[in-house]
């Protein structure tokens, strides 16, 4: 009986190992190609800027970039179709949830019961920290910076990516915009923990 429970925890394991390897490479290969095409509209953009503007503060372009970079992770389990690995994350709801706590319920109970950790991890943390840099950049890279600013921009944008959800196969979940909400929270905090150790101010756009 022993040996039987070791061979299902080992093959629960090397299933959510699988599913995590799957997903992560599925995250980086998409990240370089959306990076990668958002380049030239970024070199173009700015460019335009510095002419209008006869200067350019590099720290805030290149904090700009790495903000890029951070949307580039999102656009790909956020507002494209997901792939096989992200989809089974989402198979047993249906395409509505208006209940609070439902899906962090289910994932943590899949954990206890299960040993099934990947759902949470992507569900969880993974709605938790892709929206930490909404809550960041913006604080980094504009004046007026403010916990309030960071909640709006952080609902908004997870609003806007739910509504959009509507028309994929995908959950339309308010536990996502919860999570998301968070994450934009817990990035200002890093930037306002960060800001009490360095000088961020270099990175805005004007400087005085």
């Amino acid at each position: 009986m022993l040996e039987l429970i070791f061979r299902k925890s080992i093959s629960g394991f090397e299933r959510n190992k699988f599913l995590m390897t799957d997903f992560i490479t599925y995250i980086i290969s998409s990240m370089v190609k959306y990076t990668l095409f958002s380049l030239p509209f970024f070199i173009i953009f700015r460019g335009i800027v510095f002419i209008k503007r006869r200067r350019i503060n590099i720290w805030h372009e290149v904090g700009l970039f790495v903000f890029i970079i951070a949307i580039s992770a999102i656009i790909p389990i956020a507002i494209i179709i997901p792939n096989e690995a992200f989809q089974k994350s989402e198979f047993e709801y249906s395409q509505f949830n208006f209940v609070p706590g439902l899906i962090i319920r289910d994932t943590i109970k899949d954990i206890t019961q299960k040993g099934e950790w990947y759902s949470f991890t992507v569900s969880i943390i993974g709605n938790i920290v892709g929206f930490m840099p909404f809550g960041f950049f913006t604080s980094l890279l504009w004046r007026g910076a403010s916990l309030k600013k960071a909640l709006i921009v952080g609902f908004t944008v997870s609003l806007f990516i739910e509504i959009y959800q509507i028309f994929l196969p995908r959950v339309t979940d308010i536990d996502d915009l919860i999570l998301n909400t968070i994450g934009a929270m817990l990035g200002y905090f890093v930037w306002k923990l960060l800001s009490r150790i360095v000088n961020l101010k270099r990175f805005y756009i004007n400087q005085t």
